[in-house]
C-alpha cells in the first residue's frame, strides 16, 4: 500500500498500447432501498460505459461501447454518450452524470439516469499490481439523485471507488472476495488456481491512519486480523445481490443467465457488518466465482 497519490492521477491518463483505465464506483443506502454500481472503462481507442441501479423494486441498467479517440494529454473530464464524469477536486469530488436514459436492455431492466457528486472521506492508497498497472481506492459519500424509470430517488449515499490505469496481467483466479466496511476496512482476498491465497487493503484506525493488512483470517460470515489488531467482524448480506458476468477484455454484464465467452459469476451487494462489540455497520461484500461454460 502506498498513500503518497499526486493530484493529477486522479485526471484521465493518456494511454500506451494495451493499457486501460477504470473508473468504478460502488453506492448504497444504509436501509438497503437504493444499490448500485458504475464502471467507466477506457483503452486507446474505446469507451465501455457500465451502470446497474436499483431502487426498491425497480431495476435500472446502462451499458454501451463506442470509439474514444487517444488523448496527448491528462483531461479532468471523460465524457461518452450518456455518462460524463467530471474531476472536481483531485481525490476529493467527482461528478457523476447519466444523461440520458437508454432503452430496456433486458426485461425486468428499465432507463437509467443519475447525478451524483462524490465525497471522499478517507485519504486514497495506492495497491500497484506490478510495475505496470496501479490500483487507487478511497471511500466516500454520494449525494445527489437517480431515476430509474419513473422512480426518482434524491439523498445520499454510501459508496467506494477504485481508480486504476497502466497494463495488467490478467490471470485466471478461482475466486476472490471484497469486503468493505465504510471508513474501517477493504480487503481484497484471492484464491490462485493452487488454492492459496492473496491479499491486498487496509483497515483505517479512529485517527484516519490506515493500516495494511497482514494476515487477514477470512470464513464464510466473518474476517479479522490480529496482526494489525483488527477484531473480528461477522457480515451477513442486507439485500440480494446484483449478479454480474464478467468475461475478457472488459466484457462485463448484468443478466440473469451467463453466455459463451463469460469467465466469472460476479455477485455485489450491500451488508451488515457487526464487531465483536456489538456495532452494526452497513457496507459491501462482493464474491466473484470462475465459471466453466
Amino acid at each position: 500500500m502506498d498513500m503518497s497519490v499526486s493530484p493529477r492521477e486522479d485526471y484521465c491518463h493518456t494511454l500506451g498500447p494495451d493499457e486501460h483505465e477504470v473508473f468504478y464506483f460502488v453506492f448504497g443506502s444504509q436501509d438497503g432501498e437504493v444499490f448500485g454500481i458504475l464502471r467507466l472503462l477506457l483503452g486507446r481507442e474505446i469507451m465501455l460505459e457500465l451502470g446497474m441501479v436499483r431502487i426498491g423494486e425497480y431495476k435500472g441498467s446502462h451499458l454501451k461501447s463506442q470509439p474514444w479517440p487517444m488523448m496527448d494529454a491528462p483531461t479532468s473530464q471523460a465524457m461518452g454518450d450518456d455518462l460524463i464524469l467530471d474531476c472536481l477536486e483531485p481525490w476529493q469530488q467527482w461528478r457523476i452524470r447519466v444523461e440520458r436514459a437508454e432503452e430496456e436492455q433486458e426485461e425486468g431492466l428499465l432507463p437509467l439516469l443519475m447525478d451524483l457528486t462524490f465525497h471522499a472521506v478517507i485519504p486514497p492508497a495506492r495497491f500497484p499490481f506490478g510495475p505496470f498497472y496501479q490500483q487507487v481506492q478511497q471511500g466516500g459519500r454520494l449525494t445527489g439523485s437517480i431515476q430509474v424509470g419513473e422512480e426518482r430517488w434524491e439523498g445520499e449515499l454510501l459508496c467506494y471507488r477504485d481508480h486504476s490505469w497502466g497494463r495488467r496481467t490478467m490471470r485466471i483466479v478461482k475466486d476472490w472476495t471484497i469486503l468493505t466496511i465504510p471508513d474501517r476496512l477493504y480487503a481484497v482476498i484471492v484464491t490462485l488456481p493452487n488454492d492459496q491465497l492473496t491479499w491486498f487493503g487496509r483497515v483505517i484506525a479512529a485517527d484516519g491512519q490506515s493500516t495494511s493488512l497482514v494476515a487477514p483470517e477470512l470464513t464464510s460470515s466473518s474476517i479479522q486480523d490480529p496482526q494489525v489488531g483488527m477484531e473480528k467482524w461477522t457480515f451477513e448480506r442486507l439485500t440480494p445481490p446484483s449478479v454480474w458476468y464478467l468475461g475478457k477484455g472488459g466484457n462485463e454484464f448484468v443478466r440473469s443467465e451467463p453466455q459463451p465467452g463469460d469467465l466469472f459469476k460476479d455477485e455485489i451487494g450491500l451488508a451488515v457488518f457487526t464487531s465483536s462489540e456489538g456495532e452494526r455497520v452497513v457496507g459491501f461484500i462482493e464474491r466473484a466465482d470462475v465459471i466453466m461454460l
